[in-house]
């Protein structure tokens, strides 16, 4: 089994929080889509700001 980077795993995990996000609209309330919309846009706003600090 190849090994997966940690930066991979974590966009990973915030686009699939967007498309839960997007999911949880259509069958819940607002408030629970936009916890994990805020959830995924922070985690990919961390993954962001790491690469420009490896590149600069």
């Amino acid at each position: 089994m190849k090994k997966i980077p940690l930066y991979k795993m974590l966009e990973m995990t915030g686009l699939l929080l967007f498309l839960v996000a997007f999911i949880s609209r259509l069958y819940f309330d607002l408030s629970t889509a936009l916890y994990y919309t805020a959830l995924g846009a922070l985690i990919l706003l961390f993954l962001y700001a790491n690469s420009l600090k490896k590149h600069s």
